[in-house]
């Protein structure tokens, strides 16, 4: 017999994932019968254009999966155990790419992507991560407080919270507001898994495909990818060495009319730049003169190297509650806590807490009493003075090894704080192939095109100090600049 059968050669799906889902469903919707002889495999491989080791793989299949039965002399035929209607197969293949949604809502950088997978390998000299230094995590403080909290026997480790927060957490963020409004009230803070799921749940919140968001040039690549994953279309501005350029931005919104304005105005990331309170003071008569919500993305500001703190939060200067404010625990405690922080007028809050339930309930009940009893317990500020100090050691030790190793195939600026150094090659290299060759010579970094739209930032890249030993930091620089002189002088 002939089967009704055709193969579609450029589809992902292998010729025999094809082949043994269509005769599967031709058996389970009845078209092909319980007794029904099933073609020669070599007739079969002939009509389709197969080899015919594909339909004897095929058939095989099929008969471990019961559906068909094979007797020397009487050939291939459907099993005569399916004659009782209601019998579902036992391995059915169900071809996914036909259900995914035409467009992805979300499709990662592949060059994140692939920086990830080079971040899994523990014997790299590691300088493309932006986590902070394991050896400064307040292990012993943490272990204390959870070890207290189980004894006690009254412990609410493993319970559920509210999805704005767990209120003890919320009511001493509220009244440190170390950063933000003075003004905050319980009913104008959540808690977040982190900030990147605060940009998340704004993009969702706020965008529509087709709106306008100005971000800075360079951003974050998590800003990036929630705000094009809702298929907001980006607006850049340039910045220099007091941050993003006001002057810009202004041309920008009286063409433009963006819908939000996201920035990160204390030690920028990948930049290092930091806003000036002059350029704040601007920035918000901008979005006060034009009714234009600004996100600040604060993680960084409380890292500082000098005695001098960079400017007030764009949200402690607003005074007429245009900011929406975020921030993390993630960069000064532990990265796998999770736990972050939004402010926002309270009609925000209650939008932002109704769209969070949608994704994860509430932040993990762990994390957020650990903190909660760690900043009551006062030893924040300790941590901070250390870190401070460990960070700034770091980052001279990684300008000390630039200035002996790079100095003259690199440009770069000394950050006053946060995580990273922004380095540019010299004209004609591109950091994707810097990346590819160093990371053979076991050293990783992130380029620059991370941070920028399509394939721009090929000049760039970021070297993230914190993670690395002093002794980490002088080999891994050394083996960048014998590196970029190899590249340059091909």
């Amino acid at each position: 017999m002939d089967l009704e059968l055709s193969v579609d050669r450029e589809s992902r799906v292998s010729l025999h994932e094809q082949i043994k889902t269509r005769i599967a469903g031709m058996i389970y919707e009845g078209v092909l019968p319980a007794g029904k002889k099933l073609p020669p495999t070599r007739a079969l491989a002939k009509s389709l254009g197969v080899n015919r080791s594909t339909i004897v793989a095929v058939y095989e299949d099929l008969i471990a999966d019961d559906l068909l039965t094979a007797r020397v002399g009487s050939g291939t035929t459907v099993a005569s155990r399916l004659e009782k209607s209601g019998f579902l197969p036992a391995r059915l293949p169900l071809n996914w790419t036909d259900i995914f949604t035409v467009t992805p809502r979300f499709e990662m950088n592949s060059l994140i992507r692939d920086t990830m997978a080079v971040c899994a390998h523990p014997e790299l000299i590691m300088f493309a991560n932006g986590i902070p230094s394991p050896r400064l995590y307040p292990e012993e403080d943490f272990r204390r407080i959870f070890n207290d909290e189980l004894i006690s026997g009254r412990s609410k480790l493993f319970d559920l919270l509210p999805s704005g927060g767990y209120p003890p957490l919320l009511e001493l963020l509220t009244a440190k507001s170390v950063r933000a409004a003075n003004s905050t009230t319980v009913d104008e803070i959540m808690i977040t898994s982190g900030s990147i799921q605060g940009l998340t749940l704004i993009s969702r919140t706020f965008l529509e495909p087709g709106d306008l968001v100005v971000v800075e040039n360079p951003t974050f690549f998590g800003a990036l990818q929630s705000f094009t994953a809702v298929k907001a279309r980006l607006l850049f501005v340039p910045t220099d060495k007091d941050g993003m350029r006001v002057d810009v931005l202004e041309q920008i919104i009286s063409r433009h009319h963006p819908k939000l304005i996201y920035t990160i105005p204390s030690f920028q990331n990948p930049s290092g730049y930091v806003l000036s309170l002059e350029r704040r003071k601007q920035l918000l008569n901008l979005v006060h003169r034009f009714s234009i919500p600004l996100v600040e993305d604060d993680p960084y500001s409380e890292i500082y190297f000098s005695n001098q703190p960079p400017p007030p939060a764009l949200k402690r200067l607003d005074r007429f509650n245009h900011v929406i404010y975020i921030s993390t625990f993630s960069k000064i405690l532990f990265p796998g806590l999770r736990v972050g922080w939004l402010q926002a007028p309270r009609t925000v809050i209650e939008r932002l807490s109704q769209a969070k339930v949608l994704y994860d309930l509430h932040t993990n009940t762990p994390g957020q009493i650990a903190i909660q009893r760690y900043l009551a317990l006062g030893r924040m500020e300790k941590h901070l003075q250390t870190i401070r100090a460990a960070y700034a050691e770091k980052m001279a030790a990684m300008e000390e090894a630039l200035q002996t190793h790079c100095s003259s195939c690199l440009e770069w600026r000394q950050p006053s704080g946060g995580y990273y150094f922004w380095c540019r090659l010299p004209q004609g290299l591109n950091s994707r192939d810097l990346m590819a060759a160093l990371f053979r010579e076991g050293v990783a970094i992130l380029p620059g095109e991370a941070f920028y739209p399509g394939s721009e930032g090929g000049s760039w890249f970021r070297l993230n100090f914190t993670f690395p030993d002093s002794e980490q930091i002088e080999k891994g620089v050394a083996i960048i600049g014998r590196t970029i002189n190899r590249l340059s002088s091909r």
